[in-house]
């Protein structure tokens, strides 16, 4: 019975980190939005060089400018997400464990390599399930686009520099860092922690789109996190899926011809390329043992 409620207890611990985002995204969100609306819309006021101030007009200019904010408001929370995991991951891990091998024994070319590989097929599967969607649930992927567009995703500077650096840092603390060590400490049983962990990763994404394919990537992240020992591999192939979808991958899959056939053919292609490759890490990482 204690084992239980120690398990019990450490899984609690795990739900955790992802409430602290949940409300850091609204929190850090609101001022991020608030402080925008401010500076914008003053900088507007004194351009127009206008004698007569007028509450009316500010603030139905005020809330424009906060409507259009959200880029803003994503970069601000992946900063502040971003240093509290990181202290959070520090206090509990790193610092504990002094023995953790130095990145550069772990990180070598082969291990680079392969995790570039992953990020790409990972990245193909992600997009391909999107859309696949298109057929399966065309309004829920519509709303996602329209989601993708609002937060300025290819487009804003702001929005771009977060999903591209701060989130593949930030998401891997949260999730193969502190979430995945307080999972891993409740069940002997690693699948299960892992799921646990992936299941939060997809949480937070707080849509159905992103949160499916975030937890099947999860999945893969939480192994190789396991695997390695470390979060830079994790954290090399968020990186690789996150720019190559924003960058030139995601744009080479739009010129192929775009029929259910060729869709589902590479979804399906995608899985296999990245199980075999698992399954070569594997292999080695037994044989480096």
């Amino acid at each position: 019975m204690n084992n239980f409620w120690k398990s019990f207890g450490w899984f609690l611990m795990s739900t955790l980190p992802l409430v602290l985002s949940l409300i850091m995204q609204a929190i850090v969100g609101a001022i991020a939005l608030a402080i925008h609306g401010i500076f914008v819309t003053v900088r507007e006021q004194l351009s127009n060089g206008s004698e007569h101030f007028d509450p009316e007009a500010f603030m139905d200019s005020y809330i424009d400018n906060v409507m259009a904010g959200s880029s803003t408001a994503v970069f601000a929370y992946h900063v502040v997400a971003t240093a509290v995991f990181f202290l959070w991951y520090y206090l509990i891990f790193i610092r504990p464990n002094r023995h953790v091998p130095r990145s550069g024994k772990v990180l070598t070319l082969p291990i680079i390599g392969w995790s570039v590989a992953v990020g790409v097929t990972l990245c193909v599967f992600s997009t391909q399930m999107v859309y696949l969607g298109e057929y399966l649930v065309p309004e829920m992927i519509n709303d996602f686009y329209e989601m993708l567009e609002n937060a300025g995703f290819g487009i804003n500077a702001l929005a771009i520099i977060a999903a591209i650096i701060l989130a593949p840092v930030g998401e891997e603390l949260l999730c193969r860092g502190v979430i995945q060590h307080y999972a891993m400490k409740a069940t002997k049983r690693f699948w299960i922690a892992n799921v646990i962990q992936a299941l939060m990763f997809g949480l937070m994404h707080m849509n159905m789109v992103q949160g499916t394919y975030a937890f099947f990537i999860g999945l893969v992240l939480g192994w190789l996190r396991l695997r390695y020992k470390t979060l830079w591999v994790p954290i090399i192939i968020h990186f690789v899926v996150n720019i190559s979808t924003s960058t030139w991958l995601g744009y080479l899959l739009e010129e192929i011809p775009r029929n259910f056939t060729t869709d589902l053919g590479l979804f399906v292609l995608a899985i296999a390329a990245t199980m075999g490759i698992l399954a070569v890490i594997g292999k080695a990482r037994e044989e480096a043992v």
